[in-house]
């Protein structure tokens, strides 16, 4: 066995027993989370509440906390632990490569960062994509359960109701809304844990609509059409502005991709180059200088182009 592939074995025991000490340690700091177990076969993860006044319980439970809403925004059916072990398998990978390849320090440092890059980035596209698929089944849902109410149903068996007939993924959501109901939870804290499995303002507004009217009645069905509308409208003005900054995200996002791109294009095409840039004093003062200007520049550009 080459020296190479020793060093390899060594840091992959040491990576896995860092990881397990780690999922250790969340889950003795109580960061465990429930789930609820669907009649379909599926798992909801829960997160915990933390009671009123508590102070937060540390990194690793804010970390587990993240995890878990960045899983459940995109619609994986996947625990912490397995996220976990997903983004530790990835650095494993790409930082092993990247040692084999080269057998410097650098380089593999690089390819940890690679490693952490590639899920993050994945993970991200897959959230954006799924809440804006959940923004868009909203009107629809809520236009239902205001049909349910309209036509004498209370509010629970209109949440059944939407349930059945909603589109996936928001049928599932509704359907466990519905579960919670059966089991004597009302209707305000059914909505609120919604409100937290998915994290978007539309549903954050249906929960406290729904609080309100627990409290202080009125007519619910008009509520719940109205909803709908400024749903659609909202919906119809982020379109537009899409289209009208279109040109600036597509300028934006090619020349973020140019710096990147040409030196991964070094790094892996004329490795020599690359190597006397991370090792050089002057390089690595260059180097440094480009990261820090070019995440500046990405922020600046989110910042101008976000459609708050």
């Amino acid at each position: 066995m080459t020296q190479a592939l020793v060093v390899v074995f060594v840091f992959l025991i040491f990576t896995l027993v860092a990881a397990a000490v780690a999922l250790l340690m969340r889950d003795l700091a109580g960061g465990r989370s429930a789930t609820l177990a669907l009649s379909e076969g599926h798992t909801v993860a829960l997160r915990p509440q933390e009671p009123a006044g508590e102070a937060p319980r540390g990194l690793i439970r804010g970390l587990d906390d993240q995890i878990l809403g960045w899983i459940q925004d995109s619609g994986l059916e996947m625990s912490p632990t397995t996220g976990s072990l997903v983004l530790a398998f990835s650095v494993l990978f790409f930082g092993g490569l990247a040692y084999v390849a080269s057998e410097d320090l650098l380089t593999t440092v690089v390819g940890v960062v690679i490693g952490v890059a590639v899920p993050m980035l994945l993970l991200m596209m897959r959230r954006i994509r799924n809440l804006r698929y959940i923004q868009r089944l909203l009107p629809d849902v809520f236009d239902l359960l205001a049909r349910a109410v309209r036509a004498g149903q209370s509010i629970e068996q209109a949440i059944e109701t939407a349930g059945q007939r909603a589109a996936e993924p928001l049928g599932r959501e509704f359907r466990t809304c519905s579960r919670q109901l059966q089991m004597g939870l009302s209707v305000a804290d059914v909505t609120r844990q919604l409100a937290g499995r998915v994290r978007l303002l539309e549903m954050r507004i249906f929960a406290l609509v729904m609080g309100v009217h627990r409290q202080t009645g009125g007519n619910l069905t008009l509520t719940l059409e109205r909803m709908a509308g400024v749903v659609r409208e909202r919906l119809a003005s982020q379109q537009q502005l899409r289209a009208a900054t279109g040109a600036g995200r597509f300028s934006a996002t090619m020349i973020s991709c140019v710096g990147p791109l040409l030196f991964l294009y070094m790094f892996l095409f004329q490795f020599d180059y690359a190597r006397r840039l991370m090792t050089e004093p002057a390089g690595q003062v260059m180097l440094l200088v480009a990261v820090v200007l070019e995440i500046v520049g990405i922020i600046w550009v989110i910042r101008m182009l976000r459609r708050d």
